[in-house]
């Protein structure tokens, strides 16, 4: 699987690839940052990232990128039913297209967005869920989890992750994403 953790400012991932209980020498970026338009005309920057199943995740990944910031303010607006956007790219969608409707899919992601908002969901199609940091997801969250609460910072959690957990390794990938002032 693998390791995120989310402190408040920066998101981390480890690279390490398994296939089922497989290690692998590949290495996956699984961090992305996207944009949408909120249903007022403004930009909204989000970076997320998943873990899960190692041959979906570049999959569900791109989608991210290309359509689903269609469906990220859908969701959004759902799930805090404030006015706005209505229609949107669902993630049923996403996993009608893959082999058994998506039945066979794992795969956890965190969003946050510029507003400072913080966001997960899952493959078991249960939407957006509002989080806080710290936040960890994957085979060595835990272990993440504690570390942060224990003061490291989210860098530092997944190293520890990765010292412990056979599915965390291969180096570290972090991003920070600049929050909009409130007025």
């Amino acid at each position: 699987m693998t390791t995120l953790a989310y402190d408040g400012k920066t998101l981390c991932a480890d690279k390490q690839v398994t296939r089922g209980s497989n290690l692998t020498q590949h290495k996956m970026s699984k961090l992305r940052k996207g944009h949408f338009q909120d249903h007022k005309g403004n930009k909204v920057k989000f970076m997320f990232g998943l873990c899960g199943d190692a041959g979906m995740v570049d999959l569900v990944a791109s989608w991210f990128v290309i359509e689903g910031w269609q469906m990220i303010p859908t969701y959004l607006s759902r799930t805090l039913k404030s006015e706005g956007v209505t229609e949107g790219c669902s993630l049923n969608t996403l996993m009608s297209k893959f082999p058994n409707g998506g039945t066979d899919v794992d795969f956890d992601a965190i969003f946050i967005l510029d507003t400072g908002e913080v966001w997960a969901m899952s493959s078991d199609m249960t939407g957006f869920i509002r989080e806080e940091a710290p936040y960890t997801s994957g085979d060595g969250g835990q272990v993440a989890l504690g570390a942060m609460l224990a003061g490291a910072d989210a860098k530092k959690a997944v190293a520890i992750a990765s010292d412990v957990n056979c599915f965390t390794g291969h180096g570290l990938l972090s991003m920070t994403l600049p929050t909009k002032k409130k007025n």
